[in-house]
């Protein structure tokens, strides 16, 4: 595609001692095809060409380079893709394949540890763990859960929680005591006492 220069066309036409009366419509339609990015081979003799693999900008100034080219001064080079690497959707540089992940030298496999699986994710080593096991370092080790305790997700990964009726102390689950006149609480790890009784201590009090 063709950048006309529409100045120059126009003085052309004005000219009419250089064009005869049947040359002077095809010159103003060629200005036309070429306003709607139209433009024919023919308007190099009125115009100034684009650079390769380029094409006018959609607001009728400048050029742009096309997909998979990148502007360097005032001409359109070849973007280079890595194997196992492919355009974005501009077309303007890449990314690098699922199982892949960036470095200086092109895309590098990632490498998958046990009990681990490929993310989806643009950001971390690029896998996560299976549910039942953490992420530490380079590895995916198994969740310990101690008795009367539960696996549950959470943003950070996986972990556990104590039954209702027990309470988390370190690595196990405690049974929560209750004494006398009291029930367990929302989240069934600690106690409070029934209505109309007060706590004092660990008992609780009419009062």
């Amino acid at each position: 595609m063709l950048k006309l220069n529409v100045n120059r066309v126009v003085t052309k036409v004005a000219n009419r001692s250089k064009y005869s009366t049947t040359k002077a419509p095809l010159v103003l339609l060629l200005l036309w095809l070429c306003m709607w990015g139209q433009a024919t081979p023919l308007a190099e003799e009125l115009g100034t060409g684009l650079p390769d693999n380029a094409y006018a900008s959609e607001t009728g100034s400048g050029w742009r380079c096309e997909r998979g080219y990148t502007r360097t001064a005032d001409r359109c080079t070849l973007i280079p893709i890595p194997e196992n690497a492919y355009l974005d959707a501009h077309g303007t540089r890449w990314k690098c394949r699922r199982g892949y992940r960036a470095s200086d030298h092109g895309c590098l496999r990632t490498a998958v540890p046990e009990n681990g699986y490929l993310s989806n994710s643009s950001y971390g080593p690029g896998w996560k763990c299976e549910r039942g096991y953490s992420q530490t370092s380079q590895a995916c080790e198994l969740i310990k859960i101690p008795e009367h305790g539960y696996l549950v997700d959470s943003a950070i990964g996986g972990r556990w929680e104590c039954e209702r009726g027990f309470r988390a102390k370190g690595e196990k689950c405690d049974r929560v005591e209750l004494p006398a006149n009291a029930h367990l609480n929302g989240r069934g790890d600690a106690w409070t006492c029934d209505r109309s009784f007060r706590r004092i201590g660990d008992t609780c009090t009419r009062r």
